[in-house]
C-alpha cells in the first residue's frame, strides 16, 4: 500500500526515472537477484518500503517474517552499498515498547514487544552495518 501512494506521488514529477518492483518483479530475499537487477539497473536511490505487517503474522510465520523484514533490507543495504546507491528503508514504531507520551525519536532506546518488531529492529541493524550512507525513519 505504501509502496503504491509512493509511485502515485513520486510519477507526478517527471525528474523521476522510476524502477517500481514488488515482490512479483524481485525477490529482495534473494541477494543474487537483487544484485544482478541492481547491477543492471544502477539506481541512485532505492526506496525500500516492502515489509511482511501482519504482526499477528508474524508471530506464527517467523521465518517468513524474517526473511522478508530482516534479509530483505540487509540485501538490499549490500547492494545498495556495492553500487553506491543510497537507501531509505521504512521501519515502525514497532521497535520500541510502545509506553512513551511523546512521540519517539531515532535516539530513544529500542526495546520490540513483539516479533514484528525484532525483525524490523534485526533490518535497521544490518542496514547500519553493511551501509557507509543510509536513512532509516
Amino acid at each position: 500500500m505504501l509502496g503504491s501512494d509512493l509511485m502515485e506521488i513520486l510519477k507526478r514529477n517527471e525528474k523521476y526515472n522510476l524502477i517500481p518492483t514488488d515482490v512479483d518483479t524481485l525477490d529482495i530475499t534473494n541477494i543474487e537477484e537483487l544484485k544482478e537487477t541492481s547491477n543492471e539497473k544502477k539506481p541512485d536511490i532505492v526506496i525500500n518500503v516492502a515489509a511482511y505487517t501482519d504482526v499477528d503474522g508474524c508471530e506464527t510465520n517467523r521465518e517468513l517474517a524474517y526473511n522478508v523484514n530482516a534479509i530483505g533490507p540487509k540485501n538490499l543495504a549490500i547492494s545498495c552499498n556495492e553500487i553506491g546507491a543510497k537507501l531509505v528503508h521504512i521501519s515502525t514504531d514497532y521497535v520500541f515498547h510502545g509506553e512513551n507520551t511523546v512521540p519517539y525519536t531515532e535516539e530513544d532506546e529500542t526495546d520490540p514487544i513483539n516479533y514484528y518488531g525484532e525483525t524490523k529492529l534485526v533490518a535497521e541493524q544490518f542496514i547500519q552495518k553493511n551501509m557507509n550512507s543510509y536513512l532509516t525513519n
